[in-house]
């Protein structure tokens, strides 16, 4: 896919998308749009519903009124080497928030 210095970035792995009611957007991303309403891998969460598009996922996370606008709304990219990605994002003076490892998930945020 896409290089950007020493990231090699292999595309979206999942959207994380913030909603208030799970019941009303379940039926509208799983009715309306037909998505797949898929189980959260063991350890992840209990207030997010995980939907598959294809190779995708979009994660539907519930709303926190008190984080508002700066709540849980992130693009998940999937890079070829981690520690790289962590390395030259530091280089280039990016601040990185660590994340809890998840087995085989490997992640942190960092902000644009």
């Amino acid at each position: 896919m896409g290089t950007s210095g020493s990231i090699e970035i292999g595309g979206i792995h999942h959207v994380g998308l913030p909603v208030a009611d799970f019941e009303r957007a379940l039926a509208f991303y799983v009715g309306s749009l037909g998505l797949e309403h898929i189980a959260a891998p063991k350890g992840f969460a209990q207030g997010v519903r995980w939907l598959r598009l294809g190779n995708q996922h979009v994660h539907l996370i519930r709303y926190d009124k008190e984080l508002g606008l700066q709540g849980p709304r992130h693009v998940a990219l999937h890079v070829k080497d981690v520690r790289a990605a962590k390395a030259h994002l530091k280089a280039c003076g990016c601040e990185l928030d660590e994340q809890p490892f998840i087995s085989g998930a490997e992640r942190f945020y960092v902000k644009d």
